[in-house]
């Protein structure tokens, strides 16, 4: 940011800076990208665009979350998550970076430029993690042109969800192999944050959570229950694997009819928050090292606001960005219930009679060896937000109750091992 002094580094850390093409354009990269519908663009391998080489994959990861989620914790595990992209976005002077919201970790593409800023983000989200809670945070960071190297492509799109309103599509080999060396117990440690930058560096910079919200109550299922589903395909180049996830949008289509009907986000679901204890998580996290004083003053104002909030939603008040008669209309699409990171993930609100039609033909297409999925039923959603404005500036990322995506990925995960088993056999 304009007149922000940067921190000096070691010549052996200025490799995170090197690029072979011009630092300004590569910078704006993503910004820049023509953004491509939602309803097309998401799986259209074909128009999705090469990261530049002076670029990075950033990987968060919760360690042992399965564990911290089947003991109740999938709200802090969450929290941290979403916290992670708060603090990288402001980080980055909130430039457009690509990101996806993971349940139990995040993946985001960001210019080697801004490699320490994000770096010292994801140092104090860690240590927030460890001192709120008392959960550890893996962060690492791959550069492109080494996963390149490895024949390894990561290639992203930016859709338009709504006007303004943007999600990053990630699509190559690169976008796993990035998050396998992370979790690697030997080429791990050698790309997190803290062997790419000194600790006292690090520490110099405290993350800043501004626009980072956890107000909403649980989205309970209109239908019957929100699934979490999670689905890789395993056959087939790049653009015949995006046949296959768009064939399976459609046949999912068919068996529970439009997204309008399945979506877990409806206006008429949403209600805020607006006690102490519903509220105390935020307030947590937005006073980490403030010490009581200041996360009692932060706990009050939030409770005071929520209880503001439900009055202008009440009566469709006006107030700043805040318009109270549009604003829970607007969530409905400006949140990720359907993405893509070389994965499709989505959360549906069905019926338990769609469930087993859903279970059905996933299963069908296990028999064929064509995909591996997991699927979580839990009786609602979560919604964790950004918002910078509420007028366009915000978005929700959602996950299923009970452990989401975290536990629909053990599954598959479970899948994939029992083939690796039968084939060896």
């Amino acid at each position: 940011m304009t007149g922000r002094k940067r921190q000096r580094f070691p010549a052996r850390f200025l490799w995170c800076y090197a690029g072979g093409m011009d630092a300004s354009s590569s910078r704006s990269f993503y910004k820049d990208l023509p953004p491509l519908t939602s309803g097309d663009g998401m799986l259209d391998i074909a128009k999705h665009r090469d990261i530049p080489e002076d670029w990075c994959v950033v990987i968060v990861d919760i360690v042992n979350s399965t564990k911290a989620i089947e003991a109740g914790k999938y709200k802090d595990v969450n929290m941290i998550s979403a916290s992670s992209i708060t603090a990288i976005l402001n980080a980055a002077g909130r430039e457009e970076i690509a990101y996806i919201f993971g349940g139990d970790g995040a993946t985001l593409l960001v210019p080697a430029a801004l490699a320490y800023d994000v770096a010292a983000a994801l140092y104090g989200t860690r240590q927030m993690s460890e001192d709120i809670f008392n959960l550890d945070m893996r962060a690492g960071i791959v550069f492109v042109e080494a996963l390149r190297k490895q024949n390894a492509p990561i290639r992203v799109a930016k859709i338009e969800v709504a006007p303004g309103v943007y999600q990053a599509s990630l699509s190559g080999d690169g976008v796993t192999l990035a998050e396998k060396i992370i979790k690697d117990k030997v080429e791990g440690p050698k790309h997190d944050i803290t062997a790419l930058f000194p600790k006292h560096a690090l520490a110099a910079k405290p993350p800043d959570f501004k626009g980072l919200q956890c107000r909403w109550q649980p989205l309970y299922a209109r239908n019957g229950v929100d699934l979490s589903i999670i689905v890789q395909a395993r056959q087939g180049d790049d653009t015949q694997k995006a046949a296959l996830y768009a064939d399976m949008l459609g046949n999912i289509e068919g068996l529970c009819g439009p997204a309008a009907n399945w979506k877990p986000v409806s206006a008429e679901q949403l209600t805020l928050g607006n006690t102490p204890a519903q509220l105390a998580t935020e307030s947590k996290v937005q006073t980490h090292g403030q010490g009581r004083k200041a996360y009692l003053k932060y706990l009050w104002d939030t409770v005071l606001m929520s209880n503001i909030g439900k009055l202008m939603f009440l009566f469709g008040l006006k107030a700043g960005t805040m318009d109270g008669k549009t604003y829970k209309k607007s969530m409905e699409s400006h949140n990720d219930y359907i993405k893509f990171d070389n994965t499709l993930r989505l959360v549906m609100d069905v019926s338990q009679e769609k469930e087993a039609s859903l279970r059905h033909y996933f299963d069908i297409l296990v028999g064929q060896g064509k995909i591996f999925y997991g699927i979580h039923s839990a009786p609602s959603a979560l919604m964790t937000c950004i918002i910078f404005d509420y007028a366009s500036q915000h978005f929700h990322f959602i996950d299923g109750s009970d452990g989401g995506y975290a536990l629909a990925a053990k599954q598959m995960k479970q899948q994939m091992k029992d083939a690796a088993q039968g084939q060896a056999a």
